[in-house]
């Protein structure tokens, strides 16, 4: 199922933009921000430099299109979000599963400029999904309410997308001696170990399942205690992040471990969210037969 088209929609009727528009890193944010709220669409002053900025900031709203742009420009926004809110969690659970494994490529060998294409690639598709479903919510859409557990879950999914993104731009840093070694090959399988969290926990929010949120939550625990060890380790016993040997190589690999532990706190909130959702669900399931 595709994405619905713009609604057609009078000039006067769409939100003017006005000066700030004409800040590309601000026409970004509002234009953003005007999507998610379920706006019709918006006008602005034609920007100074190109279409090429818009059509990109376009490209991560989908249905997002331009209308007409002479003088002003005119973007609609569609009407409606097209594919089901559980369709597109499972689109942004994918995009973000690829965003790890390219993460878990960056330990292996250095990221090129093909890898860091990839890994933009695939955020864009991880902000579309977003995007797409916080618009759902603020459209008075009956399929998803703004702060509903899956909402919150998809959330989690896209910051886990960033943290992919980060991790990739440290392994970037490291030279191929300093991927040689126990320590790499630690935070190799550590990231490996966290796309398998989040896969378990996405499972438990589709689903969803409460058992198996628990028993994520569980492994997370006991999976956050042995990444922190081993950061820890490498830091010659606990200390805080300024007190870490002067060694620019200590310090990547501790910033590395770092943001791979933050990934697996994301899925067990993700986890949580199921939890919620599956109460939720409980909660306004007819009542039994042989109640009366």
């Amino acid at each position: 199922m595709t994405d619905a088209g713009p609604a057609e929609t009078r000039e006067d009727e769409l939100p003017d933009l006005g000066e700030e528009a004409r800040n590309p890193a601000r026409l970004q944010r509002i234009l953003i921000a005007y999507y998610i709220a379920g706006a019709r669409g918006v006008r602005f002053p034609r920007p100074s430099e190109g279409g090429e900025h818009l059509q990109a900031i376009l490209s991560r709203l989908p249905g997002a299109r331009v209308l007409d742009a002479d003088d002003e420009v005119r973007v609609g926004f569609p009407r409606s979000q097209g594919p089901d809110p559980d369709e597109r969690l499972r689109r942004l659970h994918k995009a973000t599963r690829r965003t790890l494994a390219i993460a878990k490529t960056g330990i292996e060998e250095r990221p090129d400029t093909e890898i860091v294409d990839r890994l933009s690639e695939e955020e864009r598709r991880c902000d579309r999904q977003l995007f797409a479903l916080q618009r759902t919510a603020n459209q008075d859409d009956a399929r998803l309410r703004p702060g509903d557990a899956l909402l919150r879950g998809a959330d989690r999914l896209e910051r886990i997308a960033d943290y992919a993104e980060e991790i990739t731009l440290r392994a970037a840093e490291l030279t191929p001696q300093e991927r040689i070694g126990a320590i790499a090959d630690r935070i190799e399988t550590a990231i490996g170990e966290a796309m398998d969290l989040v896969d378990r926990a996405h499972r438990a929010l589709a689903e969803p399942d409460a058992t198996l949120a628990h028993g994520v939550i569980d492994d997370i625990e006991d999976w956050t205690q042995d990444v922190e060890g081993d950061a820890i380790s490498l830091a010659g016993g606990p200390r805080r992040p300024d007190q870490l040997p002067d060694d620019r190589l200590y310090r990547g690999y501790f910033s590395l471990l770092e943001d791979t532990e933050r990934v697996g706190l994301y899925a067990r909130s993700i986890a949580e969210a199921a939890l919620d959702r599956s109460a939720r669900e409980q909660t306004l399931a007819p009542a039994g037969s042989d109640e009366g």
